[in-house]
């Protein structure tokens, strides 16, 4: 294997020069450039085991530098094991009670005619906090609405466990277009790299994540390195990026599809397809390398189908590219709001996902493989509380879809396009369908299908 050959060529060679060698050949396999060999990029997988001394998965280049020492005849060393990258600071423990300070309305950008509120961010951190990590956060409303106050519990989830926490606003659509609404979040994000070590932050650790229309900017920001680079950053200053929830990874697609008259996609991205590519994620995933590793989060809605589809397409993108991409599908018992209104609460899975991604990202853990989907799932009481809220939405959806009138009931005439299935609602037949009455056709839908039994006779 060619592999193997270019690394054993050296032991032929002194103990120093072997070692030096085998430092020069790992560049030639570290295709992301990240100090830290993969077995997709390392495949020769003998010399890989033999060499993984602390066996997290990963070889450094003091790791490869030792195994060929080890190997060179006559030469004898003391085995060491280099420790795993360390976190700036440990994560506090989720049950620590923290003071927090908050500092608001911080200007990131000023320009003229442009209010001030929408160039602005609000940052939490924990009492005397110094070096720690930063978690960056973008508000959604369908890139027209929307403010950095709704941010649920994330400050008090991330202070509470040693983070840092900002979240900004930035121009709203239909008074502006793209690319504007990106460029403000790359000036925010370049103002608190300049900024946050301040507000005790560490500017080399810095995480991105936004929910909805945010979560589409920061998959975009997170691969189209122009953005930042306008405001003088290279993308590396972003540790990983998390996008909650978006069905807007292509906006070609769904902008195209969408024939509403008021279609948000084409207030916040125009009518003229050349903006609906430079405003795709996607288009930049399929080209770009060295980007930042995601995490992408799925939840219930509308359309779900579609909407995992252009995730998974998104992270198929990523990976071809070697760049880290985990999808975690919670849509069996989140839907699009309570992803967030829920997110830090005790049991959470979501939560405990992302911190998870974070801490293997900052201890050098999450760059190795490229990924895969993970489907998360409540136990215990937090499961039967979520599948309560999931079908209380599920059912609010249903409603609005055919209670026309918005009276809390459904006539015949309200669903005259499908009387059929008016009927199978209407369990008690007086001609109309109520809450509790969609609400039992859902779930007698979805229940498992007992399986025929068939009696033989004797």
């Amino acid at each position: 294997m060619k592999i193997v050959l270019h690394f054993l060529l050296p032991l032929a060679l002194g103990a120093v020069t072997l070692a030096q060698t085998a430092a020069d050949r790992f560049t030639q396999f570290d295709k992301n450039g990240d100090g830290k060999l993969t077995r997709e990029e390392f495949p020769a997988a003998k010399i890989f085991d033999g060499a993984d001394a602390d066996k997290d998965g990963l070889l450094t280049r003091e790791e490869i530098a030792a195994y060929f020492r080890k190997q060179q005849p006559g030469t004898t060393t003391t085995p060491t094991t280099p420790p795993a990258p360390e976190p700036s600071k440990p994560a506090m423990s989720p049950a620590a009670s923290v003071e927090i300070v908050e500092t608001l309305n911080v200007p990131y950008a000023t320009i003229d005619g442009v209010e001030p509120n929408l160039l602005s961010l609000d940052i939490h951190a924990p009492k005397d906090a110094k070096g720690l990590p930063v978690v960056m956060y973008v508000h959604g409303g369908y890139w027209k609405a929307g403010d950095k106050s709704q941010k649920g519990h994330l400050p008090e989830f991330f202070c509470r466990r040693g983070f840092v926490f900002v979240t900004l606003n930035y121009r709203l659509a239909p008074a502006v277009k793209h690319p504007v609404l990106i460029q403000d979040v790359a000036r925010a994000v370049a103002w608190v790299h300049d900024h946050i070590a301040t507000h005790g932050g560490d500017a080399a650790q810095l995480f991105l994540t936004g929910h909805s229309a945010g979560a589409q900017l920061v998959a975009l920001l997170g691969t189209d390195a122009k953005r930042l680079g306008e405001q003088g950053k290279p993308l590396s200053i972003l540790r990983g990026v998390i996008p909650l929830d978006s069905a807007a990874m292509d906006i070609r697609s769904v902008a195209a599809a969408d024939r509403r008259a008021d279609s948000p996609y084409r207030a916040a991205f125009g009518d003229d397809p050349a903006a609906w590519a430079d405003a795709s994620p996607i288009v930049y995933a399929e080209s770009a390398k060295a980007l930042p590793p995601f995490q992408i989060v799925v939840a219930y809605g509308p359309a779900i189908a579609n909407k995992k589809a252009g995730v998974d397409a998104f992270a198929a993108a990523l990976r071809k590219n070697r760049t880290r991409a985990e999808v975690l599908d919670a849509s069996s018992f989140r839907e699009h709001q309570s992803l967030m209104t829920e997110f830090g609460a005790e049991s959470d899975p979501v939560s405990a996902a992302m911190l998870e991604f974070i801490e293997s990202v900052r201890s050098g853990k999450a760059i190795a493989g490229l990924g895969s989907e993970r489907v998360l799932k409540p136990t215990g009481e937090a499961a039967a509380a979520a599948a309560k809220q999931l079908e209380a939405y599920r059912l609010r959806v249903l409603m609005m879809q055919f209670d026309k009138n918005k009276d809390g009931r459904i006539t015949k005439d309200e669903m005259s396009a499908n009387p059929f299935l008016f009927d199978r609602m209407d369990a008690d037949k007086d001609s109309i369908v109520t809450a509790d009455e969609l609400s039992a056709y859902e779930q007698a839908k979805d229940a498992p299908t007992k399986p025929k039994t068939s009696t033989v006779a004797p």
